[in-house]
């Protein structure tokens, strides 16, 4: 019975991570997570405590992935080729979870409170990576918290918000504008020698 469990654990999970990809969080129907999954509602209270359970674990898996591949770099003694891996971690999270980071950013407006727990858990831990990054590739004293201030905007423009930019573009005109990752590099490029005048 553990595997079987653990196994419709994940299938809901899965579903759950494709309604909230699609709709959002504030629309994912617990209902419509059962239904696709072919089981009763019951078996979502069996596996989890309650809808915000289910869209928290959800969310996790989502990102947890992200944060665990940005930790395997060795933030102490940040060479360019891995502060630039570091950036294009960044740019690919965003790039690829761009419907789904403005779908946040509009159940965080609403005041979703799942949404708002998830965010505050969550990133800033990523957060807290790229400060460390910042501060390694930059050799910035921690008491120079404007340098790293300007690096962190400008990380924030010209690495993740294209990528919203163009999840924006393709809500209003329906039509995909995604860059390929040799585009996202060469963005990542200029941003390091931008940072070099810091």
């Amino acid at each position: 019975m553990g595997r079987k469990s653990q196994d419709l654990d994940k299938k809901l999970i899965l579903i759950g991570q494709t309604l909230i990809q699609d709709v959002g969080v504030s629309k994912v129907s617990m209902r419509e997570v059962a239904r696709l999954a072919e089981v009763n509602l019951g078996m979502l209270s069996y596996h989890f405590k309650g809808k915000d359970d289910f869209i928290l674990k959800c969310l996790d898996h989502l990102y947890a992935p992200f944060v665990a591949e940005l930790e395997e770099i060795n933030l102490d003694e940040l060479k360019e080729h891995d502060f630039e891996l570091f950036l294009f971690k960044l740019g690919q999270f965003s790039r690829n979870n761009r419907k789904l980071i403005l779908l946040l950013i509009k159940d965080m407006l609403s005041q979703d409170e799942v949404v708002k727990t998830f965010i505050t858990q969550n990133f800033t831990r990523h957060f807290q990576l790229t400060m460390k990054a910042l501060r390694s590739y930059l050799k910035v004293p921690h008491e120079d918290h404007k340098k790293i201030e300007n690096a962190m905007k400008l990380i924030i423009a010209l690495v993740g918000g294209p990528s919203l930019i163009n999840g924006f573009q393709e809500c209003v005109f329906d039509k995909e504008t995604s860059e390929t990752d040799e585009q996202l590099k060469e963005r990542i490029k200029f941003v390091c020698s931008a940072m070099k005048l810091f």
